[in-house]
């Protein structure tokens, strides 16, 4: 099925004059506001050559155009459930690869069913606030015999789960803190395979932005048996997540906790256990 022309239109960003580096006389074709408060542009001049820009309006840090027309461009593509496209500057040994993509995902139509199954129900969590799409957006600076050095988000990618570049940048909001704001994680109920409201796992950071669901195995569930999900209240945003399961024989020294990480900017950055 080819993807609808006008929902890839609905996609394209009003952008700001801050959000762009391209040149009035240019045509915009792709870039984004990075999280490291930079921007990246790729713009097309009148003779559809594709230009490369890094940095701040103010302050632009490297430049690149094509040598040969329509080169930058590497992915272009359309489907049923999304789009993605692809553009790549060259400098050197150093390569600068912008994606844009946007996928489409069964996540939440299968969250709210199996809740609905176990006889749980969130408030706030319904068809229309969960987003059944998730953006990837990122720039990643890569050299040809050290790999990739770095993968920059864009502000507007919804994938908010994810391990930081530098640790050092971010903050740990639920580490060394009280109790209030750490999260245990309690064993399979033993009940599970017979009884089913009891084998959802549901915690709530203490602002309730963030709703972690675990849901433990039961039959005729396998789409999300012991799988578990992040989900960002304020956009409706879903992230699957891996939690291992932590077992020991004496349990009043492994009580595993869930600790959510965020960066300055608010986007979880990791979500893990920590035995005390």
């Amino acid at each position: 099925m080819k993807f609808c022309l006008l929902s890839l239109l609905a996609l394209v960003p009003v952008l700001s004059q801050a959000s762009t580096l391209c040149h009035l006389e240019e045509t915009w074709l792709a870039g984004c506001e990075l999280r490291n408060d930079k921007v990246v542009s790729f713009c097309a001049d009148k003779k559809g050559l594709t230009t490369y820009r890094y940095g701040k309006p103010n302050n632009i840090e490297l430049t690149i155009t094509e040598r040969q027309l329509g080169t930058m461009k590497t992915l272009s593509e359309g489907y049923s459930r999304g789009a993605a496209s692809e553009y790549q500057a060259q400098n050197g040994r150093y390569t600068y690869t912008y994606t844009d993509g946007l996928y489409g995902s069964n996540d939440a139509a299968y969250l709210l069913m199996e809740l609905n199954h176990r006889g749980f129900e969130i408030s706030g969590l319904t068809e229309n606030t969960l987003s059944h799409h998730t953006v990837d957006k990122s720039l990643t600076v890569s050299h040809d015999s050290k790999g990739e050095l770095a993968n920059i988000k864009c502000d507007d990618d919804s994938h908010f789960y994810g391990e930081p570049v530098g640790r050092s940048e971010y903050i740990h909001i639920l580490r060394n803190v009280t109790d209030k704001y750490r999260l245990p994680l309690t064993d399979v109920p033993p009940q599970c395979q017979s009884d089913a409201a009891p084998c959802v796992g549901l915690y709530e950071d203490f602002n309730r932005d963030f709703i972690f669901v675990q849901f433990q195995s039961i039959d005729q569930s396998s789409f999300v048996n012991d799988k578990a999900y992040l989900i960002k209240m304020a956009t409706g945003d879903i992230s699957q997540v891996t939690v291992k399961n932590l077992s020991s024989s004496d349990e009043a020294l492994m009580k595993p906790l869930l600790h959510l990480t965020v960066d300055a900017k608010q986007y979880v950055v990791s979500l893990e256990n920590e035995i005390r």
